[in-house]
């Protein structure tokens, strides 16, 4: 027999479409996980930079009043809203706007920010 015979061929062209129907779908539904993966990835990277200008302008106020003196209180610099205390010989800096974090900052001797740890 023939294996080019009209009866062999008879399942020849589905088992085609159903392969290249299963190649399509599978790129584009890696397409559809890449695209997912890419947004969670941007939405990450902007919370990640909230919280990085935050800590910078509650930092950079510190250094401020470092010069003058640190007095406790809250404070509003930059569009950020801040409470400071000092508390076990350690200055904690509680962000309230735009994002909420605590923020424990450990000073020199001369009263300038050597290191800080945010709590998120």
């Amino acid at each position: 027999m023939n294996m080019f015979s009209p009866r062999f061929r008879k399942g020849f062209f589905s088992s085609w479409f159903l392969m290249i129907f299963l190649i399509v779908i599978t790129i584009c539904s890696n397409s559809a996980i890449n695209d997912q993966n890419r947004l969670k990835t941007m939405i990450n990277h902007k919370k990640t930079q909230e919280y990085l200008l935050a800590e910078s302008a509650v930092i950079n106020e510190i250094r401020c009043m470092g010069r003058q003196g640190i007095s406790e209180g809250s404070f509003s610099v930059q569009a950020v809203r801040f409470e400071l205390y000092e508390k076990d010989g350690q200055l904690y800096a509680t962000v309230l706007s735009p994002v909420q974090e605590t923020m424990i900052i450990e000073l020199d001797e001369d009263g300038l920010v050597s290191d800080y740890e945010s709590i998120r």
